[in-house]
C-alpha cells in the first residue's frame, strides 16, 4: 500500500492521557517505533496536531486509529486537511485499540497485590 512508511509520535508536552504520561521519554518511544522493520522514518511531532506535518511532508496516505475516527478533537479531520490544500487520504485503521494506560493500571494493581 505504501512505498515509505514515516511514523510521527506525538511529543509528550501535548500528550493528555493523564498525570504523569506519557510514562516513557519521546526518545524511548521513538526508539520503540523505530525498531519496528516496516517503519522507514520515525519522527517526534513538535506540535500540537498534524496539520504541520501534513504541510511538510508530501503524504499520500495518512493512516490513524479507529479511535480517532470519532474522537471530537480529530472530527474535522478531513475538512482541515482540503483546508491546507494538500492531497492526503485519510483511513481509519480497523485495528482494535489497546490502551497503554488500561494495561498500566492493572500491572499497578497486580503490584500492589
Amino acid at each position: 500500500m505504501v512505498d515509505i512508511l514515516v511514523v510521527s509520535i506525538t511529543a509528550a508536552q501535548y500528550v493528555n492521557k493523564g498525570p504523569n504520561r506519557p510514562l516513557f521519554s519521546d526518545e524511548e518511544r521513538l526508539g520503540v517505533v523505530n525498531s519496528i522493520k516496516f517503519v522507514d522514518y520515525a519522527l517526534i511531532n513538535v506540535h500540537s496536531d498534524s496539520s504541520n506535518l501534513l504541510k511538510e511532508l508530501p503524504i499520500d496516505i495518512y493512516f490513524k486509529g479507529p479511535d480517532y475516527s470519532y474522537d471530537s478533537s480529530h472530527k474535522g479531520l478531513k475538512r482541515e486537511l482540503k483546508g491546507l490544500s494538500v492531497k492526503t487520504r485519510v483511513i481509519f485503521t480497523p485495528t482494535v485499540k489497546l490502551s497503554s494506560t488500561q494495561t498500566y493500571e492493572l500491572l499497578r494493581k497486580n503490584d500492589k497485590a
